[in-house]
């Protein structure tokens, strides 16, 4: 479902000058050809840059980007995103088959048409200087490229030619067949079989084939160019159904992506669907629109230098003639003097590896010449240095020493290099990690010039857009949504031209290519770049465009040196040469293995020989490791050395099941609890032994010098333990499957004690930063836990109770960290546990459903959350007490639930209960309320709120809000979101009052806090997003609206909400059907509305107040839609559900009333039932809200509209114009001067002028003409409300001209006599009122 729905914006007029489409003597259409406007900006003053588009073969300007519901994203979707724009679409024929007259033309002359045709259009419009942007479909990509390549061949006697490539910044190729298509092969014999029926153009089509030499020669011409223009590729992922259903990847990803200087991007489409998308929210118009506003942002500095240039003018030093930035180190201010060193970057980074090189590393001559020679040498097809980036991809077995040869390359050549990077390439996060530590230390170059800084980084920022990401004290952001920002614009800035700047990359341990996206994190096309790929995967070998040197094997000699340099204390012998290679070519030549059998050895103090009988021995028994069995069989020697040592023996099998990097013995050295301990004796998991460990640091520090020693792991220059990655998996795999087991709880039980100790402490910074430390060992273990199935793991752990403390800390960590689904299962684990011999105490079972229930609320599973807490709340004060934290959080979580299922007499009782259990009501001071009881207190607040007692909501969180604040510095970190959580129910109730602008800004506050306390993706963050959106809405903010809800609803779906289940997804989904709807797209709205009603129906019932809400705005869309009977009859059918189920929510009922009145105003004789529908709620209105309160706004123009709606003749009350006056000042005041609602009232005051103040006319028509041009100023002139109030207008301005002839249309007054007929030749006051209901701000 698209729940966004898709904006309609009408073409605009050609420009001046152009004649109207015609019809050629052949019958064919000129729409069919040439350039045709399809949308100019809001004045040709304010538009900033040229889109042109371009189709592709057998295409056509409209239907190539028009989908089959009729929505061409140029005319209807480009323009939300870029209203300064104009967007051109060129036609030509490049059909290649059919049985019309087809144009024997080439590629190149369609090429020169269009190039002619767009340089006398930009003329006759006098914009030759705006910035391009050219958008090409397939082979519309080819005839941009052939243009661009003319318009730069282009002479002084040529100008205006020329100035299309000086003025182009950027072109956006999808799906274009660079290198040609193996389609076009196919095609040309589909079309031969065609050709006996329609007439074919096989001319193009030839030049399509692969490998053509019309492609070969355009690929040379462009390379010379490219590099003028910043150029994206997208690619098909889907194949095109052709003849038969046979489906065709008619332009793969390897011939769209070598444009030269971008690195291609995949659209989930086949080529036919490439450039057709139904929404702005459909995800690949999502990352299309995104890269057309970052080439937007470059295009007028850009564009201006081009110019610049090429008219002579001075320009700033480091900029080189194409206007990019040339050097790594370019001047960034023309007033600095570019002697000034501080003007400038450093041009050199320093040296610096995550790893270290191992000081044994001997030999592979061989492998490094061949590596050099690759990086540094043009090779035989010419591809070669300045062209692309020069890879090697390094691969073999594990222990080939690909990350040490790599490395001593680095250190060989690091003279030779500006820089050199490092990517930890095992696994996507790794790598976004590894970009953002180049980013900083890309950050850092900018620093120690004093006084110059500023410059610096502004100068770098410009191309490397991170600024937003980067904190004032200058570190970049970890933010799993800022990371892969980060990480383009870091590969982005590496592919840019830096002529001073060159770098070596190493991208180390590539895992996996099914699901890493390498093309993404590959800096491919740098002029001056290097990159080394060291994998474990063969398929690495079928990797195009990269040098492959397998490693698996090193020079026999090297490997007899390797493996006696590291057994120096071996016991020598006569045989030890043959020995030495007996055993290197044992252990296959393989570096790691040789290391660690020399390590074996030394240790030992053992002649070769004897090594090389165990060494045979275990090989035969590892057998089933294939390829790997030899390096295996070298470990499970140094395994079974070790078990000589228990306490190393068993250290090192722990570590296989922690994460492999980042152990530190603190983490072992926690001390179980006393009653844990005695539990330990007798457990069968074997934890006696890590009971002990953990009490005794030198015995823990004695296995590890132990497995040190054999060279099985070793440290990290922080201090943390290593295992290489084999050895990790080898750990675990010698294993069976119940020591497997075993191992696996032990080690959950060292990150269960761990979270244990920090969960029980206050929560400073420093116990977050321990928690931080504990979540890499969490991820790795329910990682293992689900391979071996959690539901098995569960069942044990609860049999002995350090695990079961354990599990239940974990949890608790993933709950914290909004990993629902895992805290879930983990406590649905430990509250439904009927194994009778569980070590569940009563109150870990209590909390443990608590916990649960607190995760179904947010997944709206309130029934099952009732029947938990039901059962945990008395369990719970009868072990801990009535004020203890436990028992008020389940009380407090109860209260909620009864809440949103609209039990608000119980809520009440359970919050007042959890307010007064957490209050501290000592003698002599006034009460204060702990963390919970503000909670329960901004909780009851919400259920008076909606029960329509507005005051008492706001003193009760009044009250809250002031304690939260007064106790914000003395209470723990770990509350650092209370105080927002506080502020956002407060909020609401200010909302609810009026005080919008107040709320919006409150909500943009807390939503920035909460980003930063508990994640973007936190519920309460997405809950914020959601709330703002909202706000954003009412106040006429679409485009911040749409941005926000859009937001909420892509975090809240990556969380696992159901669209039809939760409320929070629901009340998202029913924003976003009001923001269509207030956008004019009634059938998306409707579409949403409805999914929304009807799953509130279904959770709750169609007299719920949620559901209410949805029939409201589903009334609403019927009336706007032109359906008021429709309208009248449900919204009457709601009001009486609301009178019947919920008569004291008098707020509600007042929207109802409000709605229903309106649409009444448009049905034929209903203006007196209209009156009194609305007249209680005029009364509850002026009563009971304060003048500036928009609901009370609201109800005062429906009452205005209804009145005016009377007729001058029959109104059955005098309208006040003062008083109509003084609320569309109010309005203006509120909203502003271009939201809906203050138009609205402008309209009624206009008509109010001519109905009530005729000698005031003019002044009425001019309000109407202003209301006309604002609304078309904000909703854009295709809107239906613009199109229906600049309708009126132009009826006045018409009358006005018309009305001194208008002698017959007279009509009679009241006392019989001819009035003039200046009101009647207007729009009648009925159909003014129909309009003004189209203009209703939506509830």
């Amino acid at each position: 479902m698209n729940p966004w729905g898709s904006r309609k914006t009408a073409p605009d007029a050609p420009p001046p000058g152009a004649s109207p489409p015609s019809r050629t003597s052949s019958g064919t259409s000129e729409l069919d050809s040439g350039l045709q406007p399809v949308y100019h900006g809001e004045g040709s003053a304010s538009e900033t840059v040229d889109f042109v588009a371009v189709h592709g073969l057998n295409g056509h300007r409209e239907k190539t980007w028009t989908t089959k519901s009729g929505v061409n994203w140029l005319r209807d979707l480009l323009p939300v995103d870029f209203p300064n724009s104009r967007i051109l679409s060129y036609g030509y024929n490049s059909r290649t088959h059919g049985s019309d007259q087809l144009i024997e033309n080439s590629l190149y002359e369609h090429a020169i048409s269009f190039l002619t045709e767009l340089c006398n259009y930009r003329r006759n419009t006098k914009t030759e200087r705006r910035p391009i942007i050219l958008l090409a479909h397939s082979l519309g990509g080819i005839v941009v490229k052939a243009a661009l390549i003319h318009s730069n061949l282009c002479k002084a006697d040529r100008k205006l030619e020329a100035n299309i490539k000086l003025s182009t910044h950027a072109v956006v190729f999808f799906g274009t067949p660079h290198s040609g298509s193996h389609a076009a092969a196919v095609g040309t014999h589909v079309l031969t079989l065609g050709s006996i029926f329609v007439r074919t153009n096989t001319r193009i089509i030839r030049q399509l084939r692969e490998n053509s030499d019309f492609l070969g020669v355009q690929r040379d011409q462009w390379k010379a160019i490219s590099s003028n223009f910043e150029i994206t590729e997208f690619y098909e992922t889907y194949r095109t159904i052709v003849l038969f259903g046979r489906g065709l990847m008619v332009v793969p990803s390897q011939s769209a992506t070598q444009a030269g200087s971008s690195t291609g991007q995949p659209l989930h489409r086949c080529h036919r669907e490439l450039v057709r998308f139904e929404s702005r929210l459909d995800p690949d118009y999502i990352t299309i629109s995104s890269q057309l506003k970052d080439l937007v942002s470059r295009s007028h500095d850009t564009i201006a230098a081009n110019w610049d240039i090429s008219e002579g003018a001075n320009t700033s030093p480091g900029f080189a003639s194409s206007s990019r930035v040339s050097s790594f180190a370019s001047t960034v201010d023309p007033a600095t003097s570019p002697t000034t060193p501080t003007a400038r970057m450093s041009t050199t980074l320093r040296f610096s590896l995550p790893v270290e090189q191992n000081p044994g590393f001997v030999g592979r001559a061989g492998h490094l010449k061949e590596l050099h020679k690759y990086l540094w040498t043009v090779n035989e097809s010419g591809f070669g240095v300045g062209e692309r980036s020069r890879i090697v991809v390094l691969h073999g077995l594990g222990g080939a020493g690909k990350t040490q040869l790599s490395i001593a390359y680095a250190q060989h050549h690091k003279k030779d290099f500006s820089a050199v990077f490092w990517i930890d390439a095992s696994t996507e996060r790794n790598t976004l990690l590894s970009y953002r530590i180049i980013a900083q230390r890309l950050l850092e170059t900018t620093t120690g010039h004093p006084g110059h800084e500023d410059d610096a980084r502004k100068s770098l920022l410009s191309r490397l857009p991170i600024g937003e990401y980067v904190s004032s004290s200058g570190q970049l952001s970890p933010d799993d949504k800022a990371l892969p920002k980060i990480a383009k614009a870091a590969v982005d800035f590496l592919q840019s031209e830096n002529e001073s700047f060159s770098w070596l990359m190493i991208m180390d341990n590539l895992d996996s290519l099914d699901d890493y996206p390498l093309s993404t994190y590959l800096p491919q096309n740098s002029k001056r770049g290097k990159v080394i790929i060291t994998t474990r995967l063969r398929a690495a070998a079928q990797l195009k465009n990269m040098h492959h040197i397998e490693t698996d094997q090193i020079e026999e000699a090297d490997g007899v040196q390797i493996l006696l340099n590291a057994a120096p204390l071996r016991i020598k012998s006569e045989t030890d040469d043959q020995d030495a290679k007996a055993i290197a070519n044992a252990l296959g030549l393989l570096p790691l293995a040789l290391e660690l059998a020399g390590a074996y050895i030394n240790k030992a103090q053992m002649q070769l020989s004897r090594y090389l009988e165990l060494f045979e021995r275990h090989r035969n028994q590892l057998g089933r490791f294939g390829d790997q069995a030899a390096v295996f069989a070298t470990w499970e020697v140094s395994f079974q050395r070790l078990a000589e040592d228990s306490d190393a023996a068993e250290l090192l099998t722990l570590l296989a099941f922690l994460h492999n990097s980042t152990f530190w013995e603190g983490l072992l050295l926690i001390p179980f609890d006393d009653d844990d301990a005695v539990a330990t004796e007798s457990s069968a998991l074997g934890s006696a032994w890590l009971r002990e460990l953990s009490a005794d640091e030198l015995r823990l520090m004695n296995a590890l010098i132990k497995i040190f020693s054999i060279s099985l792991a070793k440290r990290n220059s922080d201090g943390t333990v290593y295992l290489h990655p084999l050895v990790h998996y080898f750990g675990r795999e010698r294993l069976s499957g119940d020591k497997r087991r075993e191992k696996l709880i032990q080690a959950v039980i060292v990150v269960g004690k761990a979270l244990q100790q920090a969960y029980t402490r206050p929560m400073t910074k420093e116990v977050r930063k321990f928690i931080s430390r504990i979540v890499p060992h969490a991820d790795h273990c329910i990682f293992l836990v689900n391979q071996e199935g959690a539901k098995d793991i569960f069942a044990t752990m609860l049999t002995d109770k350090a695990a079961a403390k354990a599990l239940f800390y974990l949890g608790v960590l993933f709950q914290n960290l909004s990993r629902l689904k895992e805290a879930e299962t983990i406590f649905a684990a430990i509250a439904t546990t009927t194994h009778p011999d569980s070590c569940c105490t009563p109150h870990m079972g209590a909390n443990s459903e608590r916990r649960l229930a607190q995760v179904m609320i947010l997944f709206s599973r309130y029934q099952e959350a009732e029947v938990l807490l039901l059962n945990a709340i008395p369990i719970l004060t009868g072990l801990v007490g009535k004020r203890h934290d436990d028992a008020i959080a389940a009380q407090l979580a109860l209260g909620m639930v009864y809440h949103r299922r609209h039990q608000y007499s119980d809520a009440e009782r359970l919050l007042r209960e959890a307010i007064s259990n957490g209050t501290d009501e000592s003698p002599n001071r006034r009460p204060v309320m702990g963390r919970l009881a503000r909670e329960a207190a901004s909780v009851l607040g919400l259920v008076y709120r909606d029960q329509g007692r507005l005051q008492e909501a706001l003193d009760i969180l009044s009250e809250a809000l002031k304690q939260a604040s007064e106790m914000e510095e003395e209470e723990d970190e770990d509350d650092a979101a209370h105080l927002p959580t506080v502020r956002y129910r407060h909020a609401i109730i200010l909302q609810d009052l009026g005080h919008w602008i107040t709320a919006m800004h409150t909500y943009a506050e807390i939503w920035g806090q909460l980003k930063v306390i508990l994640g973007p993706g936190n519920p309460l963050t997405l809950r914020t997003a959601n709330a703002l959106g909202r706000m954003y809405c009412f106040l006429g903010r679409y485009r911040e609206a749409r941005d926000m809800l859009d937001i909420a609803w892509r975090g809240q779906e990556a969380l696992g909400f159901s669209r039809d289940q939760e409320t929070a997804q629901l009340r998202t989904l029913f924003n976003i059907g009001v923001l269509n709807m207030e956008e004019g797209l009634y059938s998306e709205a409707v579409e949403c509305l409805s999914r929304v009603q009807r799953a509130y129906t279904k959770l709750y019932d169609s007299d719920a107040m949620l559901t209410h809400t949805a029939f409201l705005e589903l009334g609403i869309v019927h009336s706007r839609r032109g359906k008021p009977a429709e309208a009248v009859t449900l919204l009457e059918r709601l009001l009486e559900s609301q009178l019947a189920h919920h008569p004291d929510s008098r707020m509600e009922l007042c929207q109802t009333r409000i709605a229903l009145a309106e649409a009444l105003t448009q049905v034929p004789g209903s203006v007196e039932q209209a009156k009194m529908v609305l007249t209680p709620a005029l009364e509850f209105a002026r009563s009971s809200l304060e003048p500036d309160n928009p609901v009370r706004l609201k109800v005062e123009l429906a009452h205005a509209n209804r009145v005016l709606a009377c007729g001058p003749q029959q109104q059955d009350e005098p309208l006040v114009l003062d008083d109509l006056r003084d609320v569309v000042a109010r309005l203006e005041r509120i909203f502003g001067l271009r939201h809906q609602t203050t138009v609205r009232g402008k309209v009624l005051l206009a008509m109010a002028y001519e109905h009530v103040a005729g000698e005031e006319v003019a002044k009425a028509r001019e309000m109407m003409q202003e209301a006309a041009e604002t609304l078309k100023a904000s909703l854009g002139p295709g809107h239906p409300l613009s199109k229906e109030i600049a309708k009126m207008a132009r009826s006045r301005e018409k009358a006005a001209a018309t009305e001194c002839d208008v002698d017959d249309d007279a009509v009679k007054g009241g006392n019989g006599k001819t009035t003039p007929a200046k009101f009647d030749v207007r729009v009648s006051v009925r159909q003014l009122g129909e309009a003004m209901q189209e203009l209703r701000f939506g509830s």
